[in-house]
């Protein structure tokens, strides 16, 4: 397209005529040079594919942001569901620990009992509080893009900095005061019932030793965690793409295992979901 505009200004006028000429063999030289070029393949790939990766998390950014009352409680309400998992897959985890593998197995154990965890999450349509800054920026990124004159400070960006601030905010008191509560009482049940209590005094020990901020790695870890859950929106982005690509929606009702242990309207209520889902799901586990 560039070099149809050279082109056609050529015919415009007879001004600067030469230089207009030169320009566009300079623009077929660039062309020609660069055909077999790997790098300029790679770079100009890696452009689609990170600006349609940022696209996607961006849709799913969405959900993570509320803008009025109802959607305030119901983003509450959706954390405290993810507080009642995530206490469940911190009590399972330790449970894991207990059983005495090896580092490997249990290591094993311990990703595998969160990614099921965290996938459980999603399916029920419940919020993990330290999901949403991986999404949401790529809400920001897209505003900023769209002013004009790259002003990013306007009112528009500042609603969306206090949505973004009101629901983070929001989602985490759901997560922490669900997971709390909820362990508390499991505690208390298990004390009452088995007259003894749920973790012995080493393993409380331990428990509360590994998250003393000045004298372990915590805030480390968490660091740790943060680049994780950035390359878990990549990631999330990346398989949306390849859901469109591979036209899951379309495909997987053909599919010959599928179609021999499922009927046709099931077949399709499960592609669908899994098209619209499957970067999430896939995000989340891998993470």
């Amino acid at each position: 397209l560039e070099r149809l505009e050279t082109l056609m200004a050529i015919f415009v006028s007879n001004r600067y005529l030469p230089r207009r000429i030169l320009l566009l063999i300079g623009c077929f030289a660039r062309a020609a040079a660069e055909k077999h070029s790997i790098t300029r393949l790679w770079k100009q790939s890696s452009r689609l594919i990170s600006r349609s990766i940022t696209q996607n998390a961006g849709d799913h950014g969405e959900h993570y942001i509320t803008r009025n009352r109802s959607e305030y409680f119901k983003m509450f309400y959706s954390a405290a569901g993810g507080g009642v998992i995530i206490a469940l897959m911190a009590l399972n985890k330790i449970h894991i620990a207990s059983l005495g593998f090896g580092e490997f197995t249990t290591a094993f154990l311990a990703g595998l009992n969160y990614g099921l965890g965290f996938m459980l999450i999603h399916m029920l349509h419940c919020t993990v509080a330290t999901k949403q800054p991986a999404m949401t920026a790529a809400s920001f990124a897209e505003q900023v893009d769209s002013n004009e004159g790259s002003k990013a400070v306007d009112n528009k960006l500042a609603k969306l900095l206090i949505d973004v601030c009101r629901s983070q905010s929001v989602a985490v008191f759901g997560n922490v005061s669900i997971a709390v509560l909820l362990a508390a009482g499991i505690a208390f049940g298990y004390a009452h019932t088995h007259g003894q209590p749920l973790l012995n005094e080493a393993v409380t020990a331990y428990q509360f030793k590994s998250i003393e901020i000045f004298t372990q790695p915590t805030l480390w870890y968490a660091a740790i965690a943060g680049v994780w859950l950035f390359c878990s929106g990549i990631i999330a982005g990346f398989f949306d793409n390849r859901s469109d690509y591979l036209n899951l929606r379309q495909r997987l009702p053909f599919n010959p295992f599928l179609r021999k242990i499922m009927r046709p309207q099931p077949r399709r209520r499960l592609a669908a979901y899994i098209h619209k889902h499957y970067g999430s799901l896939m995000g989340n586990f891998i993470f």
